[in-house]
């Protein structure tokens, strides 16, 4: 009963996600859910490395510029269509996913989020001054609109229904890692590694392993920024991206696959909301993250469990009371 309640929810959010494009009619607001469901892939695969196994990993932006660079340089330069680029560029991403946790892994704890700073930083300098192949400063244009076979999606609209079957693989193969003994293992790993071992458990696989699928996710999410913007700017894969996108994970709740959807799309649109306070919304914009994060640490999707929590003890305290004038 508690497996089928909780694909409801997914069930109802995503005809929630079908629906809106039917009553959306700015530009606008498509581009804005385009990079909202971007965000919540990037947000997946952070979840999988920090929310699962506990590793502070700051260069989810360097995964995705990585996704998006192959991607471009593979539809411009050699004239591959979406799906062969968007392949390409999640091979290529989990490649050096492999390489950056091979020898940083064995660091651990904070001196692991400083190599990931460095690699991300490094990754920017190479996409900015790489001019051959990158395009250096000015960027990678000229890609082409995303087509699957004849289908040319030239459109936001065409896009996000693009976007969102990318999301329900991505929300299904992170929820199959949660669940399965993969997921039990790097739970494991983050409770405790010492106690991890003593079960069995290779920790250092299973590290490489989650940073590795971390940035499939980053290359996915990488493949569909640079086929939406086509064209792909060094500026964008920073160090405040990375950060932006560890919020969204801590805002929404770490560990949770709802909780990072709902916190990636709130940290999308929160800034849009707060325009009208014009040169104060960003000072509220962290205030509003800042206020989520001390009073709900377990994130957003914590604040249901709370409400959850309160109904199932006022629904048991009237049968309490029964049972006990019956006695």
């Amino acid at each position: 009963m508690r497996f089928m309640r909780s694909y409801l929810w997914y069930l109802i959010g995503l005809v929630a996600l079908l629906v809106l494009p039917q009553v959306v009619s700015s530009p606008y607001i498509m581009f804005l859910l385009n990079m909202a469901i971007i965000f919540v892939i990037l947000a997946l695969g952070l979840n999988v490395v920090f929310g699962m196994t506990g590793m502070l990993n700051l260069a989810s932006l360097a995964f995705s510029g990585i996704g998006a660079y192959t991607s471009g340089i593979l539809a411009v330069k050699l004239g591959l269509p979406f799906p062969l680029a968007l392949i390409g560029a999640v091979v290529v991403a989990m490649l050096f996913g492999l390489m950056v946790g091979l020898p940083t892994i064995r660091i651990g704890g904070h001196y692991l989020a400083f190599m990931t700073i460095a690699f991300g930083e490094i990754m920017r300098l190479i996409f900015q001054n790489w001019t051959p192949v990158t395009g250096g400063a000015l960027g990678l244009s000229g890609i082409k609109y995303a087509s699957i076979g004849p289908l040319v999606l030239k459109t936001h609209w065409s896009y996000y229904h693009l976007s969102l079957t990318l999301l329900v693989i991505m929300v299904y193969v992170a929820n199959r890692i949660r669940v399965s003994k993969l997921g039990r293992a790097f739970e494991a790993v983050r409770g405790s590694e010492v106690a991890a071992r003593a079960l069995g458990i290779n920790t250092y696989y299973h590290k490489v392993l989650a940073f590795v699928l971390g940035a499939a996710f980053g290359g996915v999410a990488g493949t569909l920024y640079a086929f939406l913007m086509r064209y792909v700017d060094p500026g964008t894969f920073t160090f405040e991206e990375s950060a932006r996108v560890l919020t969204m994970v801590m805002v929404g709740g770490r560990g949770s696959i709802p909780g990072v959807i709902i916190g990636a799309f709130l940290l999308t649109f929160l800034p849009e909301w707060l325009r009208f306070l014009k040169d104060y919304y960003m000072a509220m914009y962290g205030l509003g993250i800042l206020l989520i994060v001390l009073f709900l640490p377990g994130g957003v999707i914590s604040l249901w469990d709370k409400v959850r929590s309160r109904f199932a003890a006022g629904r048991r305290a009237p049968a309490a009371q029964t049972s006990a004038g019956k006695r």
